[in-house]
């Protein structure tokens, strides 16, 4: 039997992790002056992600097929090293980076941003392409679920 309730809290763990990610990029942009622009760049990517994980959780948790196949896709996201998994780390990395620090590492976060350069690039390329595979999951679903649960007729021939 597909796992669906595992897959729900997977994608709520990710969920959580990306609200506190949000939330942590918006306090850093309002606190350190230069870095607002970029700060708001990451939280519009994350955000993004966030859109899709709601999407894929509506999903998940509106199952009405008769049909384990449609989540097995969405399941397979919820694997150790998957989407998710890896989604979750990325979050929790730009997460860590915007928590505030006290003493001298305060004063060099004060004039630094913690994500510029090849940082930013490098986060917001992989959030894009986690973006794009959990797009592409829910894309499937939403193709090929509902052919999947249509019954089939036995007496009907094949071509």
């Amino acid at each position: 039997m597909v796992d669906v309730v595992g897959t729900a809290a997977a994608i709520i763990a990710v969920l959580q992790v990306s609200y506190s990610t949000i939330s942590a990029c918006w306090e850093y942009g309002v606190g350190v002056k230069n870095a607002t622009n970029d700060a708001n760049t990451v939280r519009h990517a994350v955000q993004d992600v966030r859109t899709v994980l709601e999407s894929l959780l509506d999903l998940v948790q509106n199952n009405d097929s008769p049909s384990v196949t449609r989540v097995e896709t969405l399941v397979k996201l919820k694997e150790r090293g998957g989407s998710l998994d890896i989604c979750k780390s990325i979050l929790e990395d730009i997460e860590e980076k915007m928590q505030p620090h006290k003493g001298l590492r305060a004063a060099k976060d004060a004039l630094i941003w913690p994500l510029r350069g090849e940082g930013l690039r490098k986060s917001l390329t992989s959030l894009e392409q986690i973006k794009g595979t959990l797009n592409l999951a829910l894309t499937t679903d939403q193709t090929y679920g509902p052919l999947l649960s249509i019954p089939q007729d036995p007496s009907a021939k094949t071509i």
